[in-house]
């Protein structure tokens, strides 16, 4: 066994590991067997966030709608064989007029519950596998295309959760995954948005590229017209008011909230690490302050202002005033935004 692989599995529950296995193997082959062919796609709900923003939770909460099925990460490149063969990469960027027939047939397979895999599947209780009526798919690859996936397909509004930058960096920091040499350059946003690359050039650090990263992830979609082709709810919210939330969510959805869904409020994810504040008993938004130090925080807080998305602050909790005004996330029309954010860098000392 490599030692990457046992340090990555000494981070979990081991009953969540055994879960997981069990799943993995069994899962795939009772959806194959008991599948419906008569499945509506506009019954599908779609969660999408950044990495260690709260989808897992979010996406599970969601799936305790009665018959419902939860797919996770379908666009994981890495596990999923058949949507790096349609032509998917980690962030793929699609702007919402984009015409894409080989992307939209794999997402079309994907929002009927027809990708399935042991990754895919590795979420589902066995229960569940027996004829879903309902899909959830839960998504951190799909932010930079959320606005081309709701225009395309008749689908409820997908939920968009955001988390504090600090937060989705020092939980990512935690993951052992392969960290950044460089700073993100991802062609579809470059193209779109190029007063942005100087602002990339100036990065030299990992805080800052994963920065960077959380960055992209959310100018994009909330730079789209309002209102909204989907429904933004904060990490920060669902913890200090999740019923509230929820309620609002659901709402949209037409749908009623899940039996038991604020008992569930309160429970660990399926991706929680041991460490996390929900086993400790401390603040679940605080453990950031913990994590990273004061020149780290101060990055990232740089980084996101260059990007204009200055709604979080060193609060736990955003300006919601400011995130959710109407003016917020404007796309810049180039070059005098490109000086304002190149301007921004200097005077931090970036």
């Amino acid at each position: 066994m490599k030692e990457g692989w046992k340090k990555r599995v000494s981070r979990y529950p081991v009953g969540v590991l055994l879960r997981r296995a069990l799943r993995a193997g069994i899962t795939p082959v009772l959806l194959q067997w008991f599948s419906r062919h008569d499945y509506d796609l506009s019954e599908t709900l779609v969660v999408a966030g950044g990495p260690r923003c709260g989808t897992t939770w979010l996406a599970e909460l969601v799936a305790g709608v009665p018959g419902a099925a939860l797919l996770f990460e379908p666009l994981h490149v890495g596990n999923v064989p058949d949507a790096k063969a349609a032509g998917f990469k980690w962030r793929t960027f699609l702007e919402p007029d984009s015409s894409w027939p080989e992307g939209e047939a794999f997402i079309e397979k994907v929002l009927r519950g027809k990708v399935t895999n042991w990754h895919t599947t590795s979420q589902i209780a066995l229960r569940s596998a027996i004829r879903p009526e309902l899909w959830v798919v839960k998504l951190i690859h799909a932010n930079l295309m959320l606005g081309w996936l709701a225009k395309t397909f008749p689908i409820r509004p997908p939920a968009l959760i955001i988390r504090h930058p600090c937060a989705a960096v020092a939980s990512r920091s935690q993951q052992g995954w392969k960290p950044l040499n460089r700073a993100p350059r991802i062609p579809g946003f470059l193209a779109a948005y190029p007063q942005f690359g100087p602002v990339l050039d100036q990065l030299t650090d990992l805080v800052e590229f994963r920065a960077a990263l959380w960055c992209i992830d959310y100018f994009v979609p909330l730079s789209l017209p309002r209102p909204y082709p989907f429904h933004l709810v904060t990490y920060e919210g669902l913890v200090r008011n999740g019923a509230r939330e929820l309620s609002v969510l659901f709402d949209r959805w037409g749908l009623e909230v899940p039996p038991k869904a604020e008992e569930r409020l309160g429970r660990p994810s399926q991706t929680t690490q041991k460490g996390a504040s929900v086993y400790s008993g401390d603040d679940p938004l605080a453990k950031w302050r913990k994590d990273l130090s004061r020149e780290e925080v101060a990055k990232i807080l740089r980084v996101v202002e260059a990007f204009g998305l200055d709604f979080y602050s060193e609060a736990l909790e955003p300006d919601y005033d400011r995130l959710f005004s109407e003016s917020r996330c404007r796309p810049p029309d180039g070059t005098a935004e490109a000086l304002h954010a190149r301007a921004a860098f200097s005077r931090k000392g970036l």
